[in-house]
């Protein structure tokens, strides 16, 4: 390998199929090859920062989920579910940070999960779900 390129005899006529970082592309042999992570290719999933699975929020305001950087991601989308199925959709958004500002949610549990988006809008793999729970005394004040 010499400057992380490798090279391999291609015969005439025939078609190359390529696969790397979670993409395919098929060429020509007469056709340029140009793949760059993140362009064609579906994005890994981001790993979740917080809050952490099971997380207990007692706070009024509003929750922020955050994840790590995914490379070649353009925006990202994360969506905050009533149900594991992610069916009831209570708050979604796509932003171009790793971070978002929930709604205001009622008490209860809580799925979210999040994904990147290339430079081309392909949305990449759903990251691992998560569940928090919102509590709260009667009179409005946290547990």
């Amino acid at each position: 390998m010499n400057g992380g390129r490798r090279a391999w005899p291609v015969f005439l006529g025939a078609t190359l199929q390529i696969y790397a970082l979670g993409c395919k592309q098929v060429i020509d042999v007469d056709e340029p090859l140009n793949i760059q992570e993140g362009e064609s290719g579906i994005l890994r999933a981001p790993a979740l920062a917080s809050p952490k699975d099971g997380a207990v929020i007692t706070t009024t305001d509003r929750v922020t989920l955050r994840w790590h950087v995914v490379t070649g991601a353009r925006i990202y989308s994360v969506e905050v579910s009533s149900d594991s199925s992610f069916v009831d959709i209570v708050d979604s958004a796509t932003v171009d940070t790793t971070f978002n500002r929930t709604q205001s949610l009622q008490l209860g549990k809580y799925y979210w999960h999040a994904r990147a988006n290339n430079s081309v809008g392909r949305p990449g793999y759903w990251s691992e779900m998560r569940v928090f729970n919102r509590r709260y005394q009667s009179d409005g004040t946290p547990l």
